[in-house]
C-alpha cells in the first residue's frame, strides 16, 4: 500500500462513495487529472457557472473527512448502536456500530467492516450505512 492510499481515497473510491450516495462537496481533497497528483482543497470550479474547470478531477476523501462524515451512533429495532473501532489481532482495522438490548441479550454488530487499509473500512461501512438507510453528516 502506498503513502498516499492511507491518506486519501483513490478514484475508484471516491467513485464508489458518489456512487451511493456521498456528497462529492463533502471531500477535502481531489485528484488532478491535469497533474496527475492529489491536491488539497476544492476541484478548481467557475464560480458563476459551479462547473469544474477540468472534468476529469476526481474528489477525494481524507481519512478525517471519511471520519467526520460517520455518525457518532445510529438507531436499529429502537436500540442505540454506537461507533466503535479497533484493530483486531491479524492488524486489519476494524470498525463497527453495535448495541446492547439488555443484559443478557447483546445486540449483534449493526454496521461494520474490517480491512487492514483504514481507508478502505471506512469507505466499506460508509456504503454499508448509506444501503441499509442511514444518514451521514455533513457540515451545514
Amino acid at each position: 500500500m502506498s503513502r498516499i492510499e492511507m491518506i486519501a481515497t483513490n478514484p475508484e473510491q471516491s467513485e464508489r462513495l458518489i456512487a451511493c450516495g456521498v456528497d462529492p462537496k463533502s471531500a477535502d481533497m481531489y485528484w488532478s487529472n491535469s497533474k496527475g497528483v492529489l491536491c488539497i482543497g476544492d476541484i478548481p470550479h467557475d464560480f458563476i457557472t459551479e462547473e469544474a474547470d477540468d472534468d476529469e478531477d476526481v474528489p477525494a476523501w481524507s481519512t478525517g473527512a471519511l471520519f467526520n462524515l460517520l455518525p457518532a451512533g445510529v438507531y436499529k429495532k429502537r436500540v442505540l448502536c454506537n461507533f466503535s473501532m479497533c484493530v483486531n489481532s491479524n492488524g486489519d482495522w476494524r470498525i463497527f456500530y453495535t448495541g446492547l438490548v439488555d443484559w443478557e441479550r447483546p445486540l449483534v454488530d449493526c454496521v461494520e467492516s474490517e480491512n487492514p487499509s483504514l481507508i478502505e473500512t471506512l469507505v466499506t461501512v460508509i456504503e454499508n450505512l448509506l444501503k441499509q438507510g442511514y444518514s451521514l453528516n455533513y457540515e451545514d
